[in-house]
């Protein structure tokens, strides 16, 4: 007994609709993924800057206490 041509095409339908379900939910995932990439990428820069500005304040800190005073004329 040959199945209807009609039931394939339901078939059909249905396993297509499946594939875009399983698309989409790979999809949402890679995003996902990638915003959480993002946010550590920018956690870690924004703690990164702070560093480098408390470096960069001490270090001018010592230049500038390592320096003499100008002589000061009469």
């Amino acid at each position: 007994m040959k199945p209807k041509p009609r039931a394939n095409r339901g078939m059909a339908v249905v396993t297509v609709m499946i594939l875009i379900a399983v698309l989409f939910l790979a999809g949402t995932g890679m995003a996902l993924t990638l915003s959480s990439s993002l946010h550590t990428v920018d956690v870690l820069a924004a703690r990164n800057a702070v560093h480098y500005a408390a470096e960069s304040a001490v270090a001018r800190g010592v230049a500038a206490a390592s320096q003499k005073p100008p002589c000061q004329s009469p």
